[in-house]
């Protein structure tokens, strides 16, 4: 008897696609710049875990090539749950780069743990939330506040259809949704007018900037300058 060929039936189940990608965002706990990793499912469903935070976006961008370069070569199987694929992951970027330099929060905790697993899964954060009673936390790296902090604004929606075009994610990279200024806040913008970018490096390049030389303001010709320095950072400009 001829054996036939099974055509278009793979052997088990066919899993659906798994994509990964890696950004930069605003940190959910500090004004620092959070490299994160994204992961999204043909469902059009994603999760998205920080990895490390930064308080200036020259390091963070670094940080991100060598996340992006690792995930290029980065295997595994789809079936497995994204907690699985995302800790895999982490486990080889740790490995690779066990010496990288962040300004990740860090803390020593001691008392319940019940009550602190209880306290972070309401949304707590430690440096920014009192904890709760039965529980100590003693801060050895503090959080990075700044004067002058990336803000983002729900991007028009008209908009949004060209920018998640043109970031083409499908891990919800938030920089599809959003517009950018820089300001204490969004009543306290920074400078005399209000200026607005499309990147959120690009905002994080000129909050350091601001930040760093302690500025109140900024010419054109300034930002002009320094603009061109962000597209040259993210290889917008040779």
């Amino acid at each position: 008897m001829k054996s036939q060929k099974r055509k278009n039936k793979p052997f088990g189940f066919q899993k659906e696609p798994v994509y990964l990608e890696c950004f930069i965002w605003k940190s959910e706990s500090s004004d620092g710049h959070c490299v994160y990793l994204g992961i999204g499912r043909e469902n059009g469903s994603f999760e998205h875990w920080r990895i490390h935070t930064f308080a200036k976006l020259v390091k963070a961008w670094d940080y991100l090539c060598k996340t992006r370069e690792l995930l290029t070569g980065f295997r595994y199987h789809s079936g497995r749950k994204n907690d699985e694929i995302v800790l895999s992951f982490l486990d080889i970027l740790e490995k690779s780069y066990p010496d990288i330099e962040h300004n990740d929060g860090k803390y020593e905790v001691t008392g319940d743990a019940d009550i602190l697993r209880n306290w972070g899964a309401a949304g707590n954060f430690y440096g920014i939330d009192t904890p709760p009673p039965g529980v100590n936390v003693v801060c050895t790296q503090p959080l990075v506040f700044t004067k002058y902090k990336v803000l983002p604004i729900p991007a028009p929606k008209d908009l949004q259809k060209a920018m998640i075009a043109d970031i083409n994610s499908k891990c919800g990279n938030p920089n599809g949704y959003f517009i950018y200024t820089v300001g204490e806040s969004l009543d306290k913008p920074f400078g005399d007018s209000t200026s607005i970018f499309n990147s959120y490096v690009t905002a994080a390049y000129v909050a350091d900037y601001v930040n760093e030389r302690k500025k109140e303001s900024l010419t054109r010709e300034e930002l002009n300058n320094i603009l061109v320095e962000a597209n040259i950072l993210q290889g917008k400009l040779p």
